[in-house]
């Protein structure tokens, strides 16, 4: 497990404020052990400190398997296009 990425998200959702919240859980791979990124407010209902975007998880995966997001391209209808466009950094504070 060391050596290979794992990534588990919990989709929370809240009956009384149909709400979903997302919970996301990185281990291995180059991953911080024990660290936690982010607080949410009293009731769970947003990010306070260090609120995140997919964007930024995918480029850390990106990141933890040796790629670099921002020079990965691919060909689309005859232009080349970056899969994270321009969105996402890389949380250094857990990788």
């Amino acid at each position: 497990m060391n050596d290979h990425p794992v990534l588990q998200v919990r989709m929370i959702r809240r009956l009384l404020c149909a709400k979903t919240y997302k919970r996301l859980l990185m281990a291995g791979g180059g991953v911080r052990r024990g660290a936690s990124y982010g607080e949410t407010d009293e009731f769970g209902n947003g990010a306070t400190v260090n609120p995140t975007t997919i964007h930024d998880i995918h480029a850390a995966i990106l990141y933890q398997m040796g790629i670099n997001h921002e020079q990965l391209t691919f060909r689309h209808c005859g232009r080349d296009q970056r899969l994270r466009d321009v969105h996402g950094n890389v949380l250094f504070d857990i990788v």
